[in-house]
């Protein structure tokens, strides 16, 4: 059985902040020269952050497309969502 989760719409743009955050601290452990975590680990960590938040989106996203929503808006989410995580990975 696969469980798929989704996001309140309300809020959830706030968990991608949150995770945003995380992604942020465990770059600069990386850039740490005091840390004792080994740099792959935190690359996984990571990983895993992005990896979730990307099936969250695109289940946001097909739910819009499926309650028929303002293509637009999609779009502009879309957009917004893409240049978010070049932001960290280019």
């Amino acid at each position: 059985m696969r469980f798929v989760y989704r996001l309140c719409p309300r809020h959830g743009a706030e968990v991608f902040d949150e995770e945003e955050d995380a992604v942020e601290e465990l770059l600069e452990l990386i850039g740490d020269r005091q840390s004792t975590i080994p740099e792959a680990v935190l690359r996984g960590f990571i990983d895993r952050i992005v990896q979730a938040d990307r099936v969250l989106a695109l289940v946001a996203i097909s739910d819009a497309l499926a309650r028929h929503g303002s293509s637009g808006k999609i779009a502009k989410a879309q957009s917004e969502s893409i240049a978010r995580g070049r932001r960290f990975f280019g």
